[in-house]
């Protein structure tokens, strides 16, 4: 998948580098995207770890005290808050490792998954256009210093 700009889509996973992130990640470098597994053990250094993704991908494998703390790193540093999180179904996590485990085939449940990656860019590029198209305003402008 690539931006408007022609530079290929980067997609975090964070989690703790299991199988299942490893499938992952190949499933998603086959769909165009470029995958990046990182690992939420040193959330002070969150904007170099997210340098250049463009979604973030949960799993299910972190606990909640390190999910929660690695967000709230990230959503407190302006270089990283803009960066939209999506979590990863337990159920596709099960499917990749044995796709007997779940009544759904882990390729729908993988293409569901690529359907929210596109939603959720696009609502991020469409929330930084109103905000640029907010700041050129009028308005904007005349309230400037």
């Amino acid at each position: 998948m690539t931006h408007p700009s022609g530079t290929t889509t980067t997609v975090a996973i964070l989690g703790s580098d299991t199988l299942a992130e490893d499938i992952l990640a190949r499933l998603l470098e086959h769909e165009g995207y470029a995958p990046r597994i990182i690992e939420a053990h040193t959330t002070g250094v969150v904007d170099k770890l997210l340098e250049g993704v463009d979604l973030l991908l949960l799993t299910p494998s972190l606990s909640p005290d390190v999910r929660g703390a690695f967000l709230e790193a990230m959503r407190s540093n302006p270089k990283t808050a803009h960066v939209p999180v999506l979590p990863l179904s337990g159920a596709l996590r099960l499917a990749l490792l044995d796709e007997l485990s779940t009544s759904s085939s882990p390729r729908s449940l993988f293409e569901e998954l690529v359907g929210q990656i596109g939603s959720a860019l696009e609502r991020a590029a469409a929330s930084a256009r109103t905000l640029l198209a907010d700041s050129e305003s009028p308005v904007a402008q005349a309230d400037a210093p």
